[in-house]
């Protein structure tokens, strides 16, 4: 189809947000804010008005909390969770899983620490205003 890629997501088969499913896929696969801006142009087919760009933005961050705890959750069930985990950026993160990847807590440490920062930009409270929150 015109050389595009299609994902089905199976994984809940429920009527969500599909802005959610693209934060979800930033959390791995797009690392870089251009990287993300390039997705979220695809995925309209047009260039992201400041509404769709906050609804990125905001999806993102709720989905690295929620992978984050997904990982506490992961070492806490397996008695080696370590909340003196000390984060790594998401470049070491990713790089650290092709290779020696990093414990769980690592991985949840590192998760929150991008939410964490994300918070804090203006681009983060410019979305919560335009979204209303």
């Amino acid at each position: 189809m015109d050389g595009r890629v299609f994902f089905v997501d199976w994984d809940s088969a429920a009527n969500n947000d599909p802005f959610f499913d693209l934060g979800e896929l930033t959390v791995f696969g797009c690392r870089t804010a251009d990287a993300r801006r390039l997705l979220l142009r695809e995925y309209l087919t047009r260039e992201p008005d400041d509404v769709s760009s906050a609804r990125m933005l905001v999806s993102r961050l709720v989905a690295l909390g929620f992978y984050s705890g997904g990982f506490a959750m992961i070492a806490a069930m397996g008695g080696a969770f370590d909340a003196s985990a000390r984060p790594l950026t998401m470049d070491a993160l990713a790089l650290s899983m092709t290779t020696a990847p990093a414990s769980p807590s690592v991985i949840a440490a590192s998760l929150f620490a991008e939410m964490e920062r994300g918070m804090v930009e203006p681009s983060y409270a410019d979305a919560k205003r335009l979204l209303g929150g």
